[in-house]
């Protein structure tokens, strides 16, 4: 892979310093914490940290993969749709371990990430310090690192969605998955998990 900061970069590659407007759904934060707590707190996590705004697609890679989901083709839709833009995420997640909301401008003082994300030779000892702090001071994330996330799709009626969640936990390590959950009996349950890329 060439992106070295996957989460990082989709949540906040060249995007000014301002507060986009928040995620109210509810149903959009009660399906993120259950690919949360099924997905990504396991063994030592202790804490989750999460990028403070939404992912955009914009990549025709993801979106491809995303329209091979069959029977959810109106929950691609409205997933495609609103990641169009950023949204702000709030720590209103119902998992067990502590959530911290993690700001561009934190990113930004720790990884000193370039405004063209080139990769000198400086650039790169910039960000392998960076996320050797990181993980020095998030050490209950189990080696987890960042977490991105797309806003998630519904179909009509709120029973099928779709999410996409990029995690960087160096600049080696990192991956995207898509999620298709199903409501059942008023809980939401993961269906589907898709590795899309890694590296």
């Amino acid at each position: 892979m060439t992106q070295t900061l996957p989460a990082v970069q989709d949540a906040w590659a060249q995007q000014p310093i301002t507060t986009p407007p928040a995620v109210r759904d509810p149903d959009e934060y009660a399906v993120w914490s259950v690919v949360l707590t099924n997905k990504y707190v396991t063994g030592s996590v202790k804490e989750l940290v999460i990028a403070d705004r939404t992912i955009i697609l914009k990549s025709d890679f993801v979106a491809k993969h995303l329209r091979s989901f069959e029977n959810a083709t109106d929950t691609v839709s409205d997933l495609l749709d609103k990641n169009q833009v950023q949204y702000a995420v709030e720590n209103k997640f119902a998992v067990n371990v502590p959530c911290t909301i993690w700001s561009k401008e934190t990113a930004n003082a720790l990884f000193h990430l370039p405004a063209n994300h080139g990769l000198d030779p400086e650039a790169v000892k910039n960000m392998n310090d960076g996320w050797h702090q990181f993980h020095k001071e998030h050490p209950d994330t189990g080696g987890g690192g960042i977490i991105g996330m797309s806003r998630v799709g519904f179909n009509a009626d709120k029973t099928q969605a779709v999410v996409y969640i990029a995690t960087s936990a160096s600049p080696m390590i990192a991956n995207g998955k898509c999620f298709l959950l199903k409501k059942k009996n008023g809980s939401w349950e993961i269906e589907r998990e898709d590795l899309i890329w890694f590296s």
